[in-house]
């Protein structure tokens, strides 16, 4: 009952500073509501959409010259605080008001009340009316979710942080996927609109045939969205860690051509989000495509928690240099540099360091016996494996290579190669150099 009473305050509150903004920006003269132009994506498919845009009512404060005025004229007083929700959040929750923020004008511990308006009351304010269309209508709904967040909040030790990454190369037949703490989901219209940077305000820029300007909008194949929630603590800097970016390797080591513009954007929930932005990931511009289903993303999860952090950051061993050279080969743009980056993981995973000479040879004999289940099998992946080997040889000695469509089918087989020895290494146990070498003398 506490926190049912405490969510109505701040609904009462919001409504409150709504009714301010209303009569700070008529005393200004700024109006209540602009319109402003986005694009819209319709009638999407896997292999292209429409768009056009449209024209939205919002409330002044997305106008930054009209926001600055707007929240200047709105700061609340010493007072006003007094008369807020802080005063009993405080009282009722105490310390678990706490949580992290960039930067406080105000302590905690001095004045609990100013630092629970600036680090918590004024980003659910903000958040409540940026979802208006205009300062002149309330919408209670918006402001119910948004107290009943803001108290789970407090009342919670931790909070998740959410890496979104939109991808191309994944197809799914379901709406999302899911795997404890991992999402796989169809990316949205609107979504698709943001990334895809069609604003009409931006338009006139491509008029302008000389000196620096914005690249023209890209082709946008992503079509789905990848999310990973990490649970942090809320009162330090939240933040993913290495997880997410082993994901992404895990979900290609089973073979999926992830690709996209690489960059995620991140949030934090429930409540107000404590913090924003993005972080950048290591995929290729194009690829092929693939259904992806609920087995697959269990299987990508379990194989993501193995992967060693220096993998995906800074490689210090065998293991992790062989996997980080996989996660290289598939963002090279081209098939030279695929195949030579996929070749190194292989041969780091299949032969020991020094000078014992005949890697040509041992690179097909230890891969076909590690990989093969009879002679047969043996024999063909034997002349596979020599011939990646070979193509990469005559690529990094800077001989005449053969054609593009060659290099590109031996990339292939070198990607699907490489990534048969690390899964099957990650999942069964990683093999010493001597255990390769014993397998192959059928020791």
């Amino acid at each position: 009952m506490q926190a049912d009473g405490l969510q109505k305050q701040i609904v009462q509150w919001l409504e409150e500073r709504r009714k301010l903004l209303l009569k700070a920006s008529q005393l200004a003269g700024i109006p209540p509501s602009v319109e402003i132009s986005r694009p819209v994506v319709t009638n999407f498919t896997e292999t292209g959409f429409s768009s056009s845009q449209e024209t939205v009512q919002v409330t002044p404060l997305v106008i930054p010259a009209f926001a600055f005025s707007l929240r200047e004229k709105t700061a609340p007083s010493t007072e006003d605080i007094q008369k807020s929700p802080a005063d009993a959040l405080h009282k009722a929750y105490g310390e678990r008001c706490k949580v992290w923020t960039p930067f406080s004008k105000h302590n905690f511990e001095r004045n609990p009340l100013e630092w629970i308006s600036e680090a918590l009351l004024s980003r659910i304010e903000l958040e409540y009316i940026r979802s208006l269309a205009t300062l002149k209508t309330p919408n209670r709904s918006v402001a119910e979710s948004l107290a009943k967040d803001a108290i789970c909040l407090i009342q919670s030790d931790t909070i998740n942080f959410v890496t979104a990454l939109p991808l191309a190369g994944i197809k799914l037949s379901e709406e999302s996927i899911e795997s404890n703490n991992i999402r796989l989901r169809k990316i949205s219209s609107n979504e698709l609109a943001r990334i895809a940077d069609l604003s009409a305000d931006q338009l006139w820029l491509y008029y302008e045939h000389k000196g620096v300007r914005p690249p023209f909008p890209r082709v946008v194949s992503e079509r789905s969205v990848l999310e990973v929630r990490t649970t942090c603590s809320k009162t330090v800097q939240p933040q993913a860690g290495l997880y997410p970016k082993k994901v992404i390797l895990a979900l290609a080591l089973l073979g999926f051509e992830l690709h996209g513009e690489s960059l995620a954007s991140t949030w934090t929930e429930p409540g107000p989000s404590l913090t924003s932005g993005g972080q950048k990931f290591v995929l290729g511009r194009n690829g092929g495509t693939r259904d992806c289903t609920a087995d697959h993303l269990r299987r990508a999860e379990r194989v993501a928690r193995v992967i060693p952090d220096g993998a995906v950051s800074s490689p210090q061993n065998r293991k992790e240099v062989v996997l980080h050279r996989f996660m290289l080969g598939n963002a090279e743009e081209n098939a030279s540099d695929k195949l030579i980056d996929f070749v190194i993981a292989i041969e780091g995973f299949l032969l020991p360091p020094g000078k014992e000479g005949e890697y040509r040879f041992k690179f097909g004999l230890y891969g076909a016996w590690y990989l093969a289940t009879d002679q047969t099998e043996r024999e063909i992946l034997f002349k596979k494996l020599q011939e990646i080997y070979d193509m990469r040889s005559i690529i990094v000695h800077g001989s005449v290579p053969e054609s593009e469509p060659s290099i590109r089918e031996k990339a292939a087989n070198a990607r699907e190669l490489a990534a048969k020895f690390l899964i099957k290494a990650l999942e069964q146990g990683w093999p010493s150099h001597e255990t390769l070498k014993q397998l192959a003398l059928g020791v």
